[in-house]
């Protein structure tokens, strides 16, 4: 339901960078890494000043054996807001 509810939002406010955020995170959850990278990479595009979008970026990239991705992306994040990792983890994602 999660997943209907923020893909509403989306067709809605295209622009709606948490949408994307919150439905990446369900479809990562469940261990549907294509289109949780895909929502991830579309947040980074919409906004790429956004040190969680690179952060999760990274976490889905790993998933999908793409390590030096990942690396980069992590890095971003960590430049961006040296505290991400500590944020994150609040959120149980790894």
């Amino acid at each position: 339901q999660a997943i209907q509810d923020f893909s509403t939002a989306i067709k809605i406010s295209p622009k709606y960078i948490d949408a994307y955020h919150q439905r990446g995170v369900a479809y990562y959850i469940l261990g549907k890494y294509p289109p949780a990278y895909s929502d991830f990479d579309s947040a980074v595009r919409l906004d790429p000043k956004e040190a969680d979008s690179f952060y999760l970026r990274s976490l889905a990239s790993r998933k999908l054996g793409r390590p030096a991705d990942a690396d980069r992306d992590l890095a971003t994040a960590r430049q961006m807001d040296p505290h991400i990792d500590s944020e994150m983890s609040r959120l149980g994602l790894k």
